[in-house]
């Protein structure tokens, strides 16, 4: 994955520049106000988060102090969120969500909105960079509610930058594209330039990712034009980040090193630390494309060993897997494989992390609500006894006994339609964070696979047997054909269905891209069908032997013809395949074959309670499969 420089999400407070810590160091020795001394504790701490950690916690901890002396709970609030943004930037978990727990309770207890979103926001960071993107979307959104709430226009825009930011990090560039504009459309009407450049670089980021070329140079230069006005050169760095890798994505190496190289320096110097890992990797990137494999590897190694340190699990992920394939390339296969295992390991971990967090915090969130249930249940039985009491006094005068009742009878309904109203909506983020993980989970289920069939292409490059090599082909054609499944349903709203009309050109295209069958002629007639993701895996592999069989013995003629056809007449399936190849022989018996194919065919048949059936045409070969067992999508 290509990576570009972005400031994703900004924490409450900005960094200054290092010629302003001394002055902030001078102001806090001459102020006599403590709240003044607080607000300095609390700017030094963020100075220093990311170049002296251990100097942000202990000007934290001072401002924790002397809040509490003071008796100053918002103060103090905003004390505890710099203490655990510097937990952050350690890297220490447990001391992040202590911290970062604390100063949500008392921003709540406070009813400071502004406060409780602004840690929500840097909760969502804090889980982003460790690579929990279903946990980030789920404070991102949350924080999004508090911030329209308050009408509060420039900090939505901030809000809808993240998002996209994070839409494109898990590849949904349509949703990441749609809430980058958003953003940029708020903070253009308000000329906020140096929030606007931010989104900017988020822009560009996704028509790279989009190869979306001129798009991406006209994003980067609109970036680097806004911090030059500025004179920031901690903007700059990222600008110039931005144009070098717009330079590598169109091949020119030379102006991408030398625009990254400027990026470097730059970066060096200040303290973005987490932009440096992202800005050495980029010329890893560069120098590999150029053949300067030497140096490529090194900035690799540098870009990993900082991403290591700063737990930044995507950036680690890449140089991973680059290290594997510049290995790899370069004749090394011991260290290519070393590498590959290593990238293996680290997906598997951050998977199993991220899901069981998501699953302990919902079972925590069930619990909670378990015990708040029972302690309604039991306020209720109380209520019942009081309005019985209540019922048996009113019995000496009517009028008043009926006035009461009717009373009464509005405050319980009233009461019964607050609980239900209160109920639907648990019930609707609920599911909404149950969405989140179920992508998520088709995403990382996609990501196997995919590493599946790298594995296989590794392999491949040292087999020299002719059959072996496409027995492995035929293995990676497999395994994409249900990976591009789990693609659509994480990129789609749609989690539990695949719509066939889109499916079957995109798995024909995959095949197709494997073989040179340039006098192929493909005609395809598939029905706008949306079947469960049950039924679409086993006809998604039967297409795939049936295409695949195609391109082995029936492309290499002029005038080659393959037809795919799928619809639905009188309660079943009709799946076609014709070519007009050589055909079967004609004591050919699909019961008695060694093939393969063949067997699977059969094999994944009866699953869907299919009938097979293979006519030999003249020219060419057409099987049908009459599938009686299949489900659409709910």
């Amino acid at each position: 994955m290509l990576m570009v420089f972005v400031t994703s999400c900004c924490p409450s407070v900005l960094a200054q520049s290092s010629q302003e810590t001394d002055s902030l160091k001078l102001a806090l020795k001459q102020t006599k106000s403590d709240s003044m001394r607080v607000h300095l504790l609390k700017e030094l701490s963020w100075q220093y988060a990311s170049s002296d950690v251990e100097q942000s916690k202990t000007y934290a901890r001072k401002a924790i102090a002397l809040s509490k002396k003071m008796g100053d709970k918002e103060l103090l609030a905003d004390s505890y969120t710099n203490l655990g943004l510097a937990f952050d930037y350690e890297g220490n978990s447990d001391s992040i969500a202590k911290y970062f727990g604390i100063a949500l309770k008392m921003m709540r207890e406070l009813g400071n909105k502004n406060g409780e979103a602004n840690v929500l926001n840097n909760i969502g960071v804090s889980h982003y960079y460790r690579g929990n993107y279903d946990s980030t979307m789920v404070y991102f959104m949350k924080t999004l509610a508090i911030r329209e709430q308050m009408h509060d226009s420039l900090r939505i825009a901030q809000c809808f930058n993240n998002i996209g930011l994070l839409y494109r990090t898990q590849e949904n560039y349509a949703k990441a594209k749609v809430y980058c504009k958003l953003s940029a459309a708020i903070k253009e009407k308000f000329d906020d330039k140096k929030s606007l450049l931010n989104t900017y670089s988020n822009l560009c980021a996704i028509a790279h990712s989009l190869n979306e070329n001129d798009t991406a140079f006209y994003f980067a230069q609109l970036a680097l034009d806004i911090a030059t006005q500025l004179n920031d050169s901690m903007e700059l760095g990222s600008a110039y980040g931005n144009m070098g890798v717009s330079y590598h994505k169109v091949g020119d190496q030379r102006k991408a090193i030398e625009y990254l190289e400027k990026a470097a320096v730059i970066i060096e110097r200040t303290d973005r630390q987490q932009s440096l890992p992202i800005c050495y990797h980029n010329l890893g990137n560069a120098y590999a494309a150029d053949g300067a494999t030497k140096k490529a590897i090194g900035f690799y190694l540098k870009s990993l060993a900082l991403a290591e340190e700063q737990e930044m699990a995507e950036v680690q992920l890449d140089n991973l897997l680059a290290l594997s394939e510049t290995y790899d390339k370069a004749g090394d296969a011991k260290n290519g494989l070393a590498y590959f295992k290593r990238y293996h390991e680290l997906h598997q971990k951050s998977f199993n992390l991220e899901k069981a967090s998501v699953i302990e915090g919902l079972n925590t969130k069930y619990e909670t609500e378990k015990k708040e249930n029972e302690i309604r249940v039991l306020n209720l039985d109380k209520e019942k006894d009081r309005a019985e009491i209540a019922s048996k006094n009113a019995q000496r005068n009517l009028f008043i006994g009926l006035s009461a009742a009717a009373v009464l009878l509005l405050l319980v309904g009233g009461f019964f339609y607050a609980r239900i109203q209160t109920k639907n909506r648990q019930i609707a983020t609920a599911l909404d964070e149950k969405n989140v993980l179920i992508k998520e989970i088709h995403h990382r289920v996609k990501n196997n696979l995919q590493m599946i069939s790298s594995l296989l292409s590794l392999q491949s490059r040292y087999v020299h047997d002719e059959k072996a090599s496409q027995a492995l082909q035929e293995g990676r054609n497999r395994v994409t054909s249900v990976g591009l499944i789990h693609q659509r349903l994480y990129q789609e709203d749609n989690l539990t269905g695949v719509l066939m009309h889109e499916y079957v050109p995109q798995l024909v295209h995959e095949l197709l891209a494997t073989t040179d069958s340039k006098y192929l002629k493909v005609e395809l007639d598939v029905a706008k069908l949306n079947l469960d993701v049950d039924t679409v895996i086993p006809i998604g592999l039967v297409l795939n032997e049936l295409v695949t069989n195609v391109l082995k013995y029936a492309s290499q003629k002029e005038g080659s013809l393959l037809h795919v056809s799928l619809k639905e007449m009188d309660g079943k399936l009709l799946l076609s395949v014709r070519d007009t190849g050589p055909g079967l022989p004609a004591d050919f018996d699909p019961k008695k074959t060694n093939s393969y194919g063949v067997k699977l065919i059969a094999s994944l048949s009866r699953k869907l309670e299919a009938e097979v059936t293979y006519i030999n045409q003249n020219p060419g070969l057409e099987v049908w499969v009459i599938i009686s067992k299949y489900k659409f999508a709910v």
